[in-house]
């Protein structure tokens, strides 16, 4: 499949070439997380956010989390506090402020929402529930919440796709060859052995986990964690892998990067096409493809080492 491809870097005003995370809000701009500040992009350019809630002004100058809400709000999660930006009336405001984290980034980082509230790692407390109010709701203790603490300050958080979820579970790797598999209906967790990497990501449907790692994508039945299809990858590419990054596009099919190529499968794990420019080139020319995400206006955004 041939696209035209943008790009975003250092020249077009992008604040810092290590990104993190990245967006699209309800209108259709796209936020983007660097390494020292926020971004959005408006269609032609970038600017920097310096959040005003109420009286106070945050000058943000390190990564932050980002995750949109049902309700077209979205959650900025950075230090110690969590802004909501409305993009309606284009306002922020301090959801929730926590105690002083130890963690040079964000202390809390959302993961799904479900009809009781925004399910939430926690510095210190685990899994909690907000209300989007950003009240405690619940507070999940049934493990050590050191396990948290270890995700949220690892560096693969910050760099591969390692949380994904569907209608009633979340996933996210805990590294230890460990996946932490939550049931939201439940409440309870369950540990999945996996081929442990630290290129290793996250997506899934209903059915299936869908796992990249080093040289493999494997196919995972959710009830029973049995892994039903595994596909070496060196049958698409002969390249040495050394990054990679998955997700599930909202068509319903797999985009899989690997180094700087972008090759779309099916959910039995078929090939089916690389994506390339016009010209069929790779859709990055040189370093590697970290970050995959695909928005509801049909675009794919890919976070690079040195662009987007």
């Amino acid at each position: 499949k041939r696209c035209p491809i943008s790009v975003l870097n250092y020249e077009t005003g992008l604040l810092n070439n290590t990104t993190n995370y990245i967006i699209t809000d309800a209108l259709g701009f796209t936020w983007l997380s660097t390494k020292i500040g926020l971004q959005r992009f408006n269609g032609n350019q970038l600017e920097t956010i310096i959040p005003v809630a109420g009286k106070d002004t945050f000058n943000i100058n390190e990564p932050v989390y980002l995750f949109n809400l049902k309700n077209g709000m979205m959650w900025i999660s950075f230090r110690n506090n969590i802004l909501e930006f409305n993009p309606f009336l284009k306002t922020f405001r301090i959801v929730i402020t926590t105690g002083a984290s130890g963690n040079s980034g964000f202390s809390i980082v959302p993961l799904k929402e479900t009809s009781e509230g925004v399910w939430c790692m926690q510095e210190k407390k685990g899994i909690v529930i907000y209300s989007p109010k950003g009240k405690i709701t619940r507070q999940i203790a049934f493990y050590n919440t050191d396990i948290i603490d270890k995700i949220i300050h690892s560096e693969q958080l910050l760099l591969k796709t390692i949380i994904t979820s569907n209608r009633n579970y979340i996933f996210i790797y805990g590294g230890n060859n460990q996946i932490l598999k939550i049931n939201t209906q439940t409440n309870k967790f369950d540990f999945i052995n996996c081929e442990s990497s630290f290129n290793l990501s996250l997506s899934c449907t209903e059915n299936h986990l869908f796992i990249v790692t080093t040289g493999k994508f494997l196919m995972m039945n959710i009830n029973d964690s049995v892994v039903t299809k595994t596909v070496l990858l060196n049958k698409i590419t002969n390249a040495v892998i050394n990054n990679n990054s998955i997700i599930l596009d909202h068509s319903g099919q797999l985009l899989v990067s690997m180094n700087n190529h972008l090759y779309e499968l099916d959910t039995l794990g078929n090939f089916k096409a690389e994506i390339t420019d016009l010209n069929r080139n790779p859709v990055v020319n040189t370093g590697y493809i970290s970050r995959v995400y695909t928005d509801k206006f049909k675009r794919i955004w890919l976070l690079c080492n040195d662009d987007v």
